[in-house]
């Protein structure tokens, strides 16, 4: 299979689907056989134009100098002014929504990203704060430590609340039972 576009010339790359359409028209118009290539990703993933080196219009390499003399008495006869609508607003370009709308889904990342890290981390089991009054149990003693750790944890599934009494914890002899909880 040989390349369709090997006998084609690269005219003019442009980032916009339609003025690259409107100038293959234009193009075609006058007589110039002219098409949009790569055109397809712009249907889709119109945010890789400029990645993929734009919407390029092909023209034939024997017609590469009429359409260019062509492009620029289009251009010369183009006024520098935009040209105002009715109401006396000038035309603005319809694409900024684009802009618009990959600036908020960043931002929307960004924030979504920033929330994540400001959150608790995820405990197995939700507990209620511990007040003053709170019962303190200490293990009976003469246990062996993983008797001991044994007895700990069976009254921290029953009193989540409460605070145990851990002789020989080299951190702290006096903890919370959501923390013990929380290691096993």
């Amino acid at each position: 299979m040989s390349d369709q576009r090997r006998d084609y010339a690269i005219l003019v790359r442009l980032y916009m689907r339609e003025e690259a359409e409107v100038m293959a028209s234009a193009l075609r118009a006058e007589g110039i056989d002219a098409f949009v290539a790569n055109s397809q990703h712009a249907y889709f993933d119109w945010h890789y134009i400029i990645a993929l080196g734009g919407l390029q219009v092909m023209v034939p390499h024997e017609k590469l100098q009429h359409a260019q003399d062509f492009v620029a008495a289009l251009l010369a006869e183009a006024p520098a002014e935009p040209v105002p609508d009715p109401e006396g607003e000038p035309v603005s370009r319809g694409d900024r929504w684009k802009l618009w709308a990959i600036i908020a889904g960043y931002s929307g990342l960004l924030v979504y990203a920033l929330w994540l890290n400001t959150r608790d981390p995820i405990r197995p089991v939700d507990f209620a704060p511990t007040t003053v009054a709170t019962a303190l149990f200490s293990a009976p003693a003469g246990l062996s430590a993983p008797e001991r750790e044994a007895v700990l944890l069976d009254y921290c599934l029953d009193y989540p609340g409460h605070r145990v009494r851990t002789p020989g914890d080299p951190l702290s002899d006096i903890i919370e039972c959501g923390d013990i909880l929380f290691r096993n």
